[in-house]
């Protein structure tokens, strides 16, 4: 019965877990979408 019980309550925190991380503000990094050159110096 209590091997029942826990398993229940982990089930529970998991799942409002999983809901709560789907959720919220999404802060984009600016450097990500923006295509940078790279400027590379050869010394032959």
């Amino acid at each position: 019965m209590k091997k029942k019980l826990l398993m229940s309550i982990l089930a529970g925190v998991f799942t409002v877990g999983v809901l709560g991380a789907c959720g919220g503000d999404i802060e984009e990094e600016p450097g990500l979408d923006e295509e940078t050159e790279v400027e590379e110096e050869l010394d032959l």
